[in-house]
């Protein structure tokens, strides 16, 4: 029986975390448009842009933005990444107050595949 209850929710918490990400992504845009961009990266080469973390000294938020695509890299393909763009979230991790800089960068790099 419990199994089968299991299974029945799990479905449902998922959507919660769904909810939840949408919810601190829309925060963290502050009424921007946002886009989901889907970019596939192979294992053996970085997707051709280098990020920057700025600091909003009113509000003490820290943001990680594009700071260069270079020509002819998979970003550049892509053509949808342009610079000054804020990167809001990585494979459904927010890159908020609790993600620094460094482990930002280090998502970025780490993760391979659909990205």
């Amino acid at each position: 029986g419990n199994i089968q209850n299991d299974k029945q929710m799990a479905p449902l918490i998922s959507r919660f975390e769904v909810d939840d990400f949408n919810l601190i992504i829309q925060k963290m845009a502050k009424g921007r448009e946002i886009e989901y961009i889907d970019i596939e990266k192979p294992s053996n080469r970085g997707l051709g842009f280098s990020v920057i973390a700025l600091k909003n000294q009113s509000f003490g938020e820290v943001g990680i933005f594009v700071k260069e695509v270079q020509p002819g890299s998979i970003a550049a393909r892509d053509q949808r990444l342009k610079e000054n763009d804020q990167i809001l979230a990585v494979n459904h991790t927010p890159l908020d107050l609790n993600i620094s800089h460094q482990q930002a960068i280090l998502l970025l790099q780490q993760s391979t595949g659909s990205l």
